[in-house]
């Protein structure tokens, strides 16, 4: 049949491809658009439907997970997102799968057990090693930085909760216990958390106080400072002409013992000023063998020797200006 002789009611091939071929892709967005994911199997959009092509369609079926998608060699994945936190979601030959995450990992209400389910932590073992488990709530938390507040060592990732001189407790570099060692800034000038010697002068733990021969606050270098050279470290003590002077420290922390002394020129030691007199203003000030000739302690007298009151005789009699027994 010519062209010219074609019934009325024929089409061209060409046309009735082309309007096939958009029924097809439309038919693709519409499914698509309402499942989130979808695989439109047997059709063809490049095949010569007057070539012997069939139109076929199917649907896929849906894997494990809450998204939804349709399975299918070359299939899309719509939602692959588990409602479990302790399940991971994936994407397989065009639909969605999921899989336990792995021991240990957090999760909302505890810790993952390796088979998709979140369990409560019991001890810090139990969690991630960057995590530690409150017991509060029995689930695994990050570990805390340095400076930050604490209860126990596990909480810190460093692994040290020290106890500060204001009574807190924060994670720091190491327990931090020297006497002249702290985690504070205010007492080191360095970052909160970092364990370091106190400045010097301050004594944040109150530990260099009272120390016979220190000098009451730190060095600077993590220790407590030394009193100088000379300084006194113990009280002095009188035994009639005797004095037994304070002890002085030798400026490397020791306190070294000083010998007693006999008072020099018959004086006898002052127990108030805690020294030997160097004048005398009544006999009690010299020596039970002189007696008190202001300012000086004098030897008594023997008899025959010429006085004028009793005391300067050894034998407390002075009579007609003698000495007598």
């Amino acid at each position: 049949m010519s062209l010219s002789q074609r019934p009325r009611d024929a089409k061209p091939f060409g046309r009735v491809f082309a309007r096939q071929r958009a029924r097809v892709i439309a038919l693709a967005a519409v499914v698509g658009g309402a499942a989130g994911c979808a695989q439109i199997l047997g059709l063809d959009a490049d095949a010569k439907l007057g070539s012997g092509g069939s139109s076929t369609t199917a649907s896929g079926t849906g894997a494990t997970g809450t998204g939804s998608a349709t399975t299918g060699a070359g299939g899309a994945c719509g939602d692959c997102t588990p409602a479990n936190d302790c399940l991971r979601g994936s994407c397989v030959d065009g639909g969605c799968v999921s899989e336990p995450k792995v021991a240990r990992e957090p999760c909302s209400a505890g810790v993952c057990d390796g088979a998709g389910s979140c369990v409560d932590c019991i001890v810090d073992e139990d969690c991630a090693s960057d995590h530690y488990c409150i017991q509060a709530t029995r689930h695994c938390a990050l570990k805390k930085t340095l400076g930050v507040d604490c209860t126990s060592s596990g909480e810190c990732a460093q692994g040290h909760c020290a106890k500060t001189e204001d009574n807190t407790r924060i994670c720091c570099t190491s327990d931090c216990s020297g006497s002249c060692e702290s985690c504070l800034e205010t007492a080191t000038g360095r970052p909160a958390g970092t364990c370091s010697p106190a400045l010097v002068g301050l004594d944040p733990k109150g530990k260099c106080a009272g120390i016979v021969c220190g000098s009451g606050t730190c060095d600077g270098l993590g220790a407590c400072g030394y009193a100088s050279n000379g300084t006194p470290c113990s009280t002095g003590a009188c035994a009639g002409p005797s004095f037994d002077p304070p002890d002085l420290c030798d400026g490397a922390g020791q306190c070294v013992p000083t010998p007693p002394a006999t008072c020099a020129g018959s004086f006898v030691c002052d127990p108030m000023a805690q020294s030997c007199l160097s004048a005398c203003s009544s006999q009690q000030d010299c020596i039970s063998t002189h007696y008190c000739a202001t300012p000086w302690c004098l030897m008594r007298k023997g008899n025959g020797s010429s006085c004028q009151s009793s005391y300067e005789c050894l034998s407390n009699n002075c009579s007609n200006n003698k000495c007598k027994p």
